[in-house]
C-alpha cells in the first residue's frame, strides 16, 4: 500500500478492524454467558439479564467505532488518520470501552464464583472447576491487555495498530481455548463419567 493512504480507506479499514475485534468480543462474552446461564439453572431472569448486556454491548462498541469515524468528530480541515492510516491521537472511547469490557467480564466471573462457592456436591465437580478457571483466565487475560496498551495509547498517542492487532489474536484465542477445554473435559472423563457431569449439573434443580 502506498502512502499517503486515502481517507476512506482509512475509514474502511478501521471499521474492518473495529468489526472483526466486536465479533470475536461477542463470541467470547456467548460462551461464557451460556456457562453462566446453564450454571443458573436456565433461569428466564438469568438469561434476559445476559442477553440484554451483550446486546447492550455490542451496540456501544459499534456505536463509538462508528462515532470515531463520522465526518463530525473533528474539524474537516484536521483528519482522524495521517497518511499511514493511523491514528493522530487515542480518543477518549478507548478508556470507556475498555471500563465496558472489565466490568463485563467481571460481572461474568462474579455471578459464575458466587454460584460455585456454594456448599452443594454438584460445585466440586471438574466442570464447575473448569468453568470457574476459564472465566478467571479469561478476566485475567483481558486486564492484563489493557493494562498494557493503555499506558501505551496516552504517552504514543497512537494506539490503534496495537489494540486491534493484539485484541484481534487474544480473542480468537481465548474462544477457541474455551471450546477446546470443555472438549477436553468431556472426553477425558473415561466415557460416560464427563457426560453423566456435563448433563446431571446442568439437570440439577436449582434455586435463584
Amino acid at each position: 500500500m502506498e502512502v499517503p493512504v486515502a481517507h476512506t480507506t482509512c475509514k474502511a479499514w478501521f471499521m474492518f478492524q473495529s468489526l472483526c475485534t466486536i465479533s470475536l468480543m461477542s463470541s467470547v462474552n456467548a460462551l461464557l454467558m451460556l456457562r453462566v446461564y446453564a450454571l443458573y439453572d436456565r433461569s428466564r431472569r438469568v438469561a434476559t439479564f445476559l442477553v440484554t448486556i451483550l446486546f447492550m454491548d455490542v451496540v456501544s462498541l459499534s456505536a463509538q467505532a462508528l462515532y470515531l469515524c463520522a465526518e463530525t468528530v473533528v474539524v474537516p480541515e484536521v483528519p482522524i488518520f495521517d497518511e499511514a492510516c493511523l491514528m493522530k491521537q487515542t480518543p477518549s472511547a478507548v478508556l470507556s470501552s475498555s471500563i465496558e469490557v472489565l466490568v463485563i467480564q467481571g460481572t461474568l466471573w462474579g455471578m459464575t464464583w458466587w454460584k460455585s462457592n456454594r456448599s452443594e456436591p454438584w460445585t466440586r465437580t471438574p466442570l464447575i472447576s473448569l468453568v470457574v478457571r476459564d472465566g478467571a483466565f479469561v478476566f485475567v487475560g483481558l486486564f492484563a491487555i489493557l493494562v498494557i496498551t493503555l499506558p501505551y495509547a496516552l504517552l504514543v498517542r497512537s494506539v490503534e495498530h496495537v489494540v486491534f492487532s493484539w485484541s484481534i489474536s487474544l480473542m480468537a484465542f481465548i474462544a477457541c481455548r474455551l471450546i477446546i477445554n470443555l472438549l477436553q473435559l468431556n472426553t477425558s472423563g473415561a466415557g460416560t463419567q464427563g457426560d453423566l457431569e456435563l448433563t446431571s449439573f446442568i439437570e440439577i434443580p436449582l434455586t435463584d
